[in-house]
């Protein structure tokens, strides 16, 4: 299995990782990680590198 992980954000004390569940990938992540960027927080989102 291929993994892509996306990588974003400035650095924090704490790091924010997001896992997808079966049938999705880390896209499914994305407005939940704008939202945490805003407050700064460095988030990665890991996904399968087959995913659309």
């Amino acid at each position: 299995m291929d993994l892509r992980i996306t990588e974003s954000g400035a650095e924090h004390p704490q790091l924010l990782i997001f896992i997808h569940g079966g049938g999705v990938s880390g896209w499914m992540w994305e407005e939940q990680i704008s939202d945490f960027q805003r407050f700064h927080y460095p988030c990665i989102a890991a996904g399968s590198a087959n995913a659309v």
